[in-house]
């Protein structure tokens, strides 16, 4: 079984659910909040591999008695292949887990786009839902000065578009950017009342990244010394 390139991420929730390699890296790979895929190379695991894997974890994942009625596929971009390729894989989940119910993954606003509106009312039927979408800010031009790839009115759009193919999504905003980006103080209720309009099973609260290797970083770094300031001024006016 060959090993998987790069650092494994999952969201919190699904830290007790079943893992399986698909891609490595990402499509994108230029949002300037995220040095999560640097240096890793977007690749598609061939079908050949996944098999192997399911093929070797899911037995002992039945001997500790682990549920595995709910999968997690791996990788920033899983949702980037093709409907086709998709189907391939999620055949051969479905024939080495049968009692898989859900099988979840991130999926950016741009790779919603690539599948019909029949592509995804097949994926639903297949056993596709509660994809988790990087929405990020409800704000145009913040998302214009990360490099995210896509408008509110794609995200929007691609919200709606998953709905009424019956996926549920749970879509994740990035707060402590607003403020650097627009040279303004930093409303956080203006940030999440802006993006109310983005249709979501749940909404995702993340924090501004605090990696060096992010090219934002230093606008972090300077976030946060201003609000360690403002809380010292509170302290002293007490």
């Amino acid at each position: 079984m060959k090993e998987y390139n790069g650092t494994i991420y999952r969201p919190p929730v699904e830290a007790e659910t079943y893992l399986l390699p698909v891609t490595e890296g990402c499509t994108h790979n230029a949002c300037r909040f995220c040095s999560m895929y640097k240096g890793i190379p977007f690749k598609v695991i061939t079908l050949c591999d996944v098999e192997e894997y399911l093929d070797t974890t899911v037995p002992l994942y039945r001997r500790m008695g682990i549920d595995l009625s709910r999968i997690y596929l791996l990788g920033a971009d899983p949702f980037a292949l093709s409907f086709n390729k998709l189907k391939e894989r999620i055949e051969l989940i479905k024939a080495y887990v049968p009692e898989c119910e859900t099988i979840t993954m991130y999926a950016a606003v741009r790779n919603i786009m690539t599948k019909s509106d029949d592509e995804l009312r097949q994926l639903k039927q297949m056993g596709v839902d509660d994809l988790y979408v990087g929405i990020e800010s409800g704000l145009d031009d913040v998302l214009e000065n990360l490099n995210k790839g896509n408008t509110l009115e794609d995200a929007r759009v691609q919200s709606l578009r998953l709905l009424e193919a019956g996926i549920q999504h749970r879509d994740m905003l990035m707060h402590g950017l607003i403020g650097h980006v627009r040279k303004a103080p930093f409303t956080l209720s203006e940030e999440a009342d802006d993006a109310m309009w983005v249709p979501a099973e749940e909404t995702i609260n993340l924090s501004s990244p605090d990696s060096p290797g992010n090219a934002l970083y230093g606008l972090y770094k300077i976030f946060m010394q201003d609000q360690k300031g403002e809380c010292d001024n509170r302290k002293n006016n007490l």
